[in-house]
């Protein structure tokens, strides 16, 4: 397991590519609750932030075309 490995957190997305179904979900933070594990959850939401980029008057640049 790799929290014997020294890895003792891991991040749960609840948004983008990585976005796992409820019950993985809770599956995860069983299976991670039992191994000792510290579990955090990345909370956004596809639908809101599509949403929210449709409405916006200026278009969005990523970070890399706004930096040197």
């Amino acid at each position: 397991m790799m929290v014997d490995s020294g890895i003792s957190s891991f991040k749960l997305y609840l948004t983008y590519q990585y976005k796992l179904s409820d019950d993985e979900i809770l599956q995860a933070m069983r299976h991670l609750q039992r191994a000792g594990a510290l579990t955090t959850v990345h909370p956004e939401n596809d639908a809101a932030i599509a949403q929210r980029r449709r409405n916006l008057s200026t278009p969005v640049k990523p970070h890399r075309a706004i930096t040197p």
